[in-house]
């Protein structure tokens, strides 16, 4: 009989299972970012923001069309559970991903601080190089868990907990050097120096207008991003 757990046992489990995505959530993350600055790298921000046109009209039109539409009630429940508590990982990870929800008497508020995917690049430093200090870091701390785990076999308890807490080091690492707009585009919010992640949202916001959505990105590391859900645009 083999020794490893059945597919059943991993996926009744699922708060490993929550915490255990996050190194497909980043993988998935880094790949895209990387894609995205290669074109804008090798073929300009015009080709960038046509392979965004595409890739909103292939991947994320589908999902609007069967999101819930015109109810509140559906709407932010879908928003909070299938979006944004999928993207930060269930808080898992270094930076760790935050969000809350807020209602006035005009609109439905989300802040972001950050979200799971562009927001947690931005403060991990991936659109910056990657510092001496920093690769001789990860260098000594893989010399270190190769070692260790040579000579001191690590019992699973301990890793589990290592990786519940921290979401394992591996996925804190984000691709460095990654590319900002060098001009103001329709698909970066109108700004300048657009991390090329978060550009993907400034698509969404160009395509949807400012009738029920307005998306303000972070103004700085610190700063989160929000979404504002105007009441009245969604009920039209």
């Amino acid at each position: 009989p083999s020794k490893w757990p059945s597919p059943a046992r991993f996926m009744l489990n699922r708060e490993s299972s929550y915490d255990e995505f996050l190194f497909l959530h980043d993988l998935y993350m880094n790949m895209i970012v990387s894609t995205l600055t290669f074109i804008a790298d090798r073929a300009g921000e015009q080709k960038l923001g046509e392979a965004l046109a595409c890739q909103f009209g292939k991947a994320v039109v589908p999902l609007l069309e069967n999101s819930p539409r015109g109810s509140l009630k559906e709407l932010i429940p879908f928003l909070a559970l299938k979006i944004f508590g999928i993207d930060n990982c269930n808080q898992t990870g270094l930076p760790k991903g935050s969000f809350t929800i807020q209602e006035t008497d005009h609109a439905i508020i989300f802040k972001l601080d950050p979200c799971g995917s562009g927001g947690r690049l931005m403060r991990a430093g991936a659109y910056k190089a990657m510092s001496r200090w920093r690769k001789g870091q990860e260098d000594l701390v893989d010399f270190l868990f190769v070692t260790l785990c040579k000579l001191l076999p690590l019992p699973d308890s301990l890793l589990e907990w290592a990786f519940a807490d921290t979401g394992g080091f591996v996925t804190q690492r984000k691709p460095y050097a990654q590319g900002k707009t060098t001009h103001g585009q329709s698909w970066s919010f109108g700004k300048k120096g657009m991390p090329n992640y978060c550009c993907q949202c400034g698509m969404l916001q160009e395509k949807l207008g400012n009738d029920c959505l307005a998306i303000s990105p972070p103004r700085s590391l610190s700063s989160p991003c929000i979404w504002r859900f105007d009441k009245k645009g969604i009920s039209k």
